[in-house]
């Protein structure tokens, strides 16, 4: 045997291309292009589900609050409407960005109920109503005066849904000679 070294091959391999990085960096780009697009998707369809959902203002029940009153007597709601508001981007989208609900009360209590007791106890059954909804109260200014057969109650109050939503509560009640004539708005974004 011999010990003489064995002579290595005469050729050299070609030096690397200065191009090896541009097919991994492509593949890069579009995989995060395709996740991008993924994501705002999501985030786009996420978004619309939320503005689908009725509002607290719109889950809102008046018969409930009446119910829960004692001494309503032949009280009930004449007039509920409720207005889409603006968008506000512009354009003519079929979903505004809140809604507006106005509900008008009227009619008689029966002889024997205080009017100062009923006015407070219909604030407190809206607020009931309200929390049941998935609302809770952020704070407003109230006003009551009541004197012999007569009451008023009137309040101006923002709230929170559990969804972070922000809507108002104005409300306006008047009992004069057992009469009862009040207002309950509801003002809630999307």
């Amino acid at each position: 045997m011999s010990s003489a070294p064995r002579p290595y091959p005469t050729y050299a391999p070609d030096p690397p291309s200065r191009f090896r990085w541009v097919p991994p960096l492509c593949l890069g780009v579009a995989a995060g292009g395709l996740i991008g697009c993924l994501a705002t998707f999501l985030v786009l369809e996420l978004g619309k589900r939320s503005r689908t959902d009725e509002l607290a203002a719109q889950r809102f029940n008046i018969s409930t609050v009446l119910n829960s009153v004692d001494g309503t007597g032949s009280v009930t709601f004449t007039a509920d409407t409720t207005n889409e508001l603006g968008n506000f981007y512009g354009g003519g989208s079929g979903n505004g960005s809140g809604v507006h609900r106005r509900i008008k009360l009227q009619g008689t209590l029966p002889k024997d109920t205080d009017p100062s007791a009923f006015t407070r106890q219909l604030k407190t059954a809206i607020d009931a109503e309200l929390g049941r909804q998935g609302a809770f109260s952020s704070g407003g200014g109230s006003s009551t005066s009541s004197g012999g057969n007569e009451a008023r109650h009137t309040e101006e109050a923002g709230y929170y849904t559990r969804d972070g939503r922000r809507g108002y509560l104005d409300l306006d009640v008047v009992v004069r000679d057992g009469k009862v004539e009040g207002t309950l708005i509801l003002t809630e974004g999307r």
